[in-house]
């Protein structure tokens, strides 16, 4: 039973560091919108939408 519990908890921290892994990319990230609205002056992105 101690080992069930131990991998229940190793599980947890690795999804725990995934989610913040996302949560810390998606914070990062420009959005598709601001990649599309380039400035006049400089190249632009395709938009995705």
């Amino acid at each position: 039973m101690n080992d069930q519990k131990a991998y229940q908890e190793y599980i947890q921290r690795r999804y725990n560091a995934f989610c913040k892994a996302v949560i810390r990319y998606a914070w990062q990230r420009p959005s598709v919108p601001e990649l599309c609205r380039a400035p006049h002056n400089s190249v632009a992105f395709p938009c995705l939408l």
